[in-house]
Parts: structure tokens; sequence; C-alpha cells
């Protein structure tokens, strides 16, 4: 039961980081239908009042600053629970958690996603970390199946090394996210690749 609610989590979990990657590094963005305007029509009422039916409107995609609006029920809530990450240590830059704001561009929006995901869905963030890079790869396999051998199940999520990833899901450690369980991805979203899909 809590490995299914750790699997939901995670697909929320997904969705928010990707939608507050997607809006943190592409910054504002204008919103096609708050620029559109209706044309106007002719006069043709009783007493020349305008009879034109008002132009059908799309719900917004973006809010009032530009960032892309997240598809999630609004009243989704973990109550507190703790999602834990698995990254890898020795990655040469940064991909996942920092400390605290620096006034680096990628630090700080990197900090200011987590803080924004970490309030929208009420969870806390937890990192476990090992090494994982190309000269690492085995460790970190070694990681994960220990874990997943053990049903530790320390971490929800993995954040590691392209190679590292693919070996696990080749091994069977991962969950699918094209399960129907995963209700909250919405693979339509733009930062969704077709080809990793595929």
């Amino acid at each position: 039961m809590k490995k299914n609610l750790f699997a939901r989590i995670a697909c929320a979990l997904m969705a928010s980081l990707m939608l507050v990657t997607t809006a943190v590094a592409c910054g504002k963005t204008e919103d096609p239908a708050a620029t559109t305007t209706a044309a106007v029509g002719e006069n043709t009422g009783a007493q020349g009042e305008d009879t034109t039916a008002p132009a059908a409107t799309e719900a917004p995609t973006v809010d009032a600053n530009g960032f892309w609006l997240d598809d999630l029920d609004p009243n989704l809530n973990y109550n507190g629970e703790t999602f834990t990450f698995l990254t890898w240590e020795d990655v040469e830059h940064e991909e996942f958690f920092v400390e605290s704001q620096t006034g680096d561009v990628v630090n700080d929006a990197m900090y200011t996603r987590n803080q924004i995901v970490e309030e929208r869905l009420n969870i806390t963030f937890n990192e476990v970390s090992t090494k994982g890079n190309s000269d690492n790869n085995a460790n970190f396999n070694n990681y994960i199946q220990t874990d997943n051998l053990s049903g530790a199940h320390e971490f929800q999520l993995i954040c590691g090394y392209s190679l590292s990833v693919t070996s696990a899901a080749v091994n069977g450690y991962l969950f699918d996210l094209l399960d129907e369980s995963c209700e909250h991805l919405n693979f339509e979203q733009p930062w969704w690749p077709s080809t990793l899909l595929d």
C-alpha cells in the first residue's frame, strides 16, 4: 500500500518538477490566448446593439507571470510526506538539490523549483546520494539493486547518469511511468519528448 502511495506521489511530483523546471528555465512566455482579441461584429440588433457572439476563449496555459500552469487537482495534498531522491554525488554540475540561493541563475532556479513543488504538494524533499558517474556506474546500479532486493525502498525517484538509469530499467528495478496508476502524469505536456515516450 505504501509503495503504491509513493508511486502516486512520484507521478505527481514528476509532473510538478517538470512544470516548474520548464517555467523557471524558460522564463516568462506570452500566453497567445491573452493577446488574441475577437473581431468586432456588425451592429445588427433591433436598436443598434452589437449581437456578435463573444469569441470562445481557451483556458490559459500560463499564469500572470508567464509560468506554465499545472493541470493537477488543486486540492492535491500529501500531508507532509517525505519524498526521497537517489542522486549521483559525483555529478559534474549539480542538477537536483542546492542548499540555498547563491545568485547563480541555475542554482537559484533549482532552489526555487524545489521550494515551489514542496509547497504545492505539501511534501518534504530528502536526498540520498552515492557515486554514479560513468566511472562509478556499477556502484550506482549496485545501490539500486541492493535497495530493491532488500525491500527497503529508501528512495522513490532516481536521478542519475543515463546509463545507470537505463540499466536499472532493464533489470526491472524501476516503476513503469506509463502505468495507469500514474494518474497525475500528462504526457501531452510540452516538456515530455516524444522520443523518450516511444
